[in-house]
């Protein structure tokens, strides 16, 4: 019979592969998770009056996310590097750590 608690399935190339497709899938997950937080503070920002008047007359003409594009882009893309490279930083430690 044969063990395959010893037996190494994943080369190098496999074992790359796999983490950056994780990669890839927590960035799109977390850019999605960026864009709610934004517009919720959007909304929280607009239901407690503090927003700029002039602001307010010229959204209206446009869908939130059509209007706040530039800003969620921005925020995301902070947001995405932020969580990623925590992310990252605790799993090289745990690898040098040897416990993953």
């Amino acid at each position: 019979m044969l063990n395959y608690e010893k037996v190494n399935f994943m080369s190098k190339v496999q074992l790359e592969c796999k983490y950056w497709i994780y990669l890839e899938i927590a960035s799109f997950y977390l850019y999605i998770a960026s864009a709610g937080v934004y517009l919720l503070t959007v909304q929280i920002r607009g239901e407690c009056g503090w927003t700029k008047k002039k602001m307010i007359a010229y959204r209206y003409k446009f869908d939130a996310l059509e209007y706040y594009q530039q800003d969620i882009d921005w925020f995301a893309l902070n947001f995405v590097m932020l969580c990623i490279h925590s992310a990252f930083t605790k799993f090289i430690f745990l690898v040098h750590e040897g416990i993953y």
